[in-house]
């Protein structure tokens, strides 16, 4: 026999298998010490026993621990007597019970379905100006003009002087007439509403430019009582007044 190509060797023995005589381990009986071995683990069970090696004819339990069983198909203090079977018994009413011939009087109702309320109930309408109604092109973020000062407190500039008008005679510039209530003044030129209107309208007499230099006045008739005198006897609050002048103030930057 030639081995590895060399001639007069001896032959190996038959007790030695790939170069060694110790027994190899095979897989379904042993672990094998690489990744296979830790992936694949062994079966776990008689080697020699094979298919067709069964004894089907003997009886075999998986354990040896030999439970007690009865006889008598029963356990110790379980109930020997005769099991009662109960029947189901209908006792509902017949068909003919549920409905009572005598039926009671029934009391009609004063209202239709004992309701006096109104079906549809009127929605209340909202009247409000249409869309073509508001200004478009106004100007924004429109603020009350104050009066500051270094340390002390801001007040609002009224929009209408209030006067005191008793040994003042004031006439119109224009028309001759005394104005009641509110007039426009500037300096010592006096025009009622009407005349400013007129002219601010028109400008037959007087140009806007000039008219704008007017600033508006109020006697004081609906704030204070002279009774032909130079006394005063306030008719309302300070603080009906501060909340007057604020209020007036305010619209004044939306109407003129």
């Amino acid at each position: 026999m030639l081995f590895l190509g060399l001639e007069g060797m001896e032959e190996p023995s038959s007790k030695i298998c790939f170069g060694t005589g110790t027994e190899r381990p095979t897989f379904p009986d042993q672990i094998a010490r690489d990744r296979f071995g830790n992936e694949n683990t062994p079966f776990r069970g008689v080697k020699e026993v094979g298919p067709g090696q069964y004894d089907n004819h003997k009886f075999t339990t998986f354990t040896d621990v030999k439970k007690p069983t009865s006889t008598k198909g029963y356990v110790l203090g379980a109930r020997t007597g005769q099991k009662d079977f109960y029947q189901l018994i209908d006792r509902a009413p017949p068909p003919t019970l549920y409905q009572d011939i005598n039926r009671p009087p029934i009391k009609k109702s004063l209202k239709p379905f004992h309701s006096s309320s109104n079906r549809f109930k009127k929605e209340a309408s909202f009247i409000s100006p249409g869309p073509g109604c508001y200004e478009h092109l106004v100007e924004k973020n429109r603020n009350v003009q104050m009066l500051h000062s270094f340390g002390g407190r801001t007040k609002s500039v009224p929009h209408v002087d209030i006067k005191c008008i008793v040994n003042e005679n004031i006439i119109c510039g224009n028309c001759g007439e005394k104005p009641v209530g509110d007039f426009y003044e500037n300096k010592s030129k006096i025009l009622c509403p009407r005349c400013y209107d007129y002219n601010y309208k028109w400008q037959e007499k007087y140009n806007r430019a000039y008219l704008t230099s007017f600033r508006k006045a109020r006697d004081c008739s609906f704030m204070h009582e002279h009774e032909g005198t130079t006394a005063v006897f306030q008719k309302i609050s300070d603080k009906e007044l501060k909340k007057l002048k604020q209020k007036e103030a305010y619209l004044s930057l939306y109407w003129s």
